[in-house]
């Protein structure tokens, strides 16, 4: 997923991914580079979703963030074994504030098994923002309990620890 603030630059980051998706819709598509006798329709439909998944991409990246989510749920649906478009819709979904919809667009991705330790890192790191979420609230409540305390301390000492 990609995050702002830490670790390589957004458009670095942005970079990695187009390509990934660029050999993963290669792939995905049964195309080779070094293969001649590709179909024309082939071809023509990885172009496609080339070039779909870029202008996502360059959506997301000017912050125009509906017309990107709606780019990446047409990918689903027109490449449905595709995984980078459901991984960058939950990008878009997170950045929304709907980490709902990001959780189910990382679970709809998990199914391709295309890359399922990076996957479940993501999933992990969502889930772990919910309950930082959730501790948060219930330690700034009027009824806050010790339990609740220790664990947001302990979340946050984690998350500091591991750099998010």
């Amino acid at each position: 997923m990609i995050r702002r603030g830490r670790g390589p630059s957004f458009r670095v980051q942005l970079l990695n991914v187009a390509g990934c998706a660029i050999i993963a819709t290669s792939r995905a598509l049964g195309a080779e580079p070094a293969i001649a006798d590709e179909s024309a329709s082939t071809h023509a439909s990885e172009g496609r979703a080339e070039q779909q998944f870029r202008e996502g991409l360059r959506l997301a990246g000017a912050n125009k963030l509906d017309e990107a989510a709606r780019v990446f749920l047409r990918l689903t649906q027109e490449y449905p074994r595709l995984s980078e478009p459901y991984v960058q819709l939950a990008a878009v979904y997170q950045r929304q504030g709907n980490s709902q919809r990001a959780i189910g667009a990382l679970r709809s991705a998990l199914t391709l098994q295309t890359d399922p330790a990076r996957l479940q890192e993501q999933l992990g790191d969502l889930y772990l923002e919910l309950a930082a979420q959730a501790y948060r609230t219930a330690v700034e409540s009027q009824n806050a309990t010790d339990g609740a305390r220790q664990k947001y301390s302990a979340l946050e000492a984690l998350t500091e620890r591991v750099g998010r």
